[in-house]
């Protein structure tokens, strides 16, 4: 097939599929689709015989069918029911919509029926049966009913979204059903050292908390330790003792030689390389410093006391330092460990650097504890 016969046809097929006239759709029974697709092709060309044909019969049959659902719906004991009461109005006046907005469409189906009483009517019903059940859920006073109340109560703003009513009790809800978590100021063993990025770091931890809209972490100042809601968690953490345990420095020599290399220079003119062999012996160290951080915490009930969650967790650290020094040639030490042996012996960390460094894993199992704890508030 040559190149334009290609291209005619692939117009073809690009006409064909940008001008349906919803007789498909009509014919598989998805009668608002045909109603949508007709009306938009008598858009673009008016009196178009299929999408006339297509309209004529599609918009009867769609309007039967919503109205069917809205009886059938009117007549059960469901709950909700009138949920699909409203939502079936809103089908009628959308396929209405498309009809006026197109005069060719309206010249085939002169006076669309528009359903907005009728489905004010049904939305209000159907808001008022969420809010009911909403209302129920919150007698009981407990979180997790709250939660559920908070749903019924979002529903029920689909139906009515200008409600304040509404709002005010999904606040309420929302209110009801939020855990706080007071965290207390951290205390601190170990006196000796600073702790105030440990600090930091547990308090951006909580302050960056996201873990669902029914969880509010607040990080309580010194000022107000004793201000904690009635029905709360308080979280009281305490930063424990850094042990330097001790200190170990292993030492290992090895010697090198590396032959037939340039070793130096005849007298001759021109001089000639002199070819020999060259030693070289190292010394490398290790030096390993063992020590040891934690945390203990726990959470409380604000209601009672009870302690609801206790764990201590400690690390042990084991801080490595490498240096090196050489003796004799060092052509003959080989290239993977000729940087080591020219540096300097690196300083034994100060215990506030070991602090930090080792709990940097104990912070990082305190907040997967943290997390995995509240995961299901």
């Amino acid at each position: 097939m040559d190149k334009f016969k290609l291209v005619f046809l692939l117009n073809i097929i690009i006409i064909l599929g940008g001008c349906t006239t919803g007789q498909n759709a009509l014919e598989q029974g998805n009668y608002a689709t045909a109603v949508y697709q007709s009306t938009e092709r008598l858009k673009s060309d008016p009196g178009n015989p299929k999408a006339t044909t297509v309209l004529e019969r599609a918009y009867p049959e769609a309007e039967q069918y919503h109205l069917e659902n809205i009886e059938i719906a009117k007549n059960s004991s469901q709950q909700f029911r009138w949920e699909k009461v409203s939502n079936n109005y809103v089908h009628l006046n959308k396929i209405a919509e498309a009809v006026r907005s197109s005069q060719s469409a309206r010249n085939i189906i002169p006076d669309p029926t528009f359903y907005y009483d009728e489905m004010l009517e049904a939305s209000e019903k159907a808001a008022q049966a969420r809010i009911d059940q909403g209302d129920k859920f919150l007698e009981s006073r407990a979180k997790d009913d709250a939660k559920i109340a908070f749903k019924h109560f979002n529903v029920a703003k689909n139906y009515l979204p200008n409600s304040r009513q509404i709002d005010s009790k999904i606040a309420d809800a929302k209110k009801r059903a939020t855990l706080t978590v007071n965290v207390l100021p951290i205390s601190n063993t170990n006196t000796k050292l600073e702790n105030a990025s440990i600090v930091n770091s547990i308090a951006s931890f909580f302050k960056n908390q996201k873990q669902n809209e029914f969880l509010r972490f607040k990080f309580l100042n010194q000022s107000d330790n004793s201000k904690t809601n009635a029905d709360s968690h308080v979280i009281q953490i305490t930063i424990d003792d850094f042990i330097k345990e001790k200190t170990d420095t292993k030492k290992d020599v090895d010697s090198f030689i590396k032959e037939n290399i340039v070793i130096g220079y005849t007298k001759d003119n021109p001089p000639k390389e002199v070819f020999g062999n060259v030693q070289g012996k190292v010394y490398l160290y290790n030096r390993v410093i063992e020590s040891t951080a934690g945390i203990n915490f726990k959470i409380t009930s604000s209601l009672n006391g009870k302690i609801i969650h206790e764990s201590s967790i400690y690390k042990k650290n084991a801080h490595e330092d490498k240096w090196g020094t050489y003796q004799g040639d060092l052509r003959a030490v080989p290239d993977n460990l000729k940087k080591v042996v020219v540096s300097d012996e690196p300083k034994i960390p100060s215990n506030q650097i070991l602090f930090y460094e080792n709990m940097k894993p104990v912070l990082s199992d305190f907040y997967n504890q943290i997390n995995a704890f509240y995961q299901n508030y």
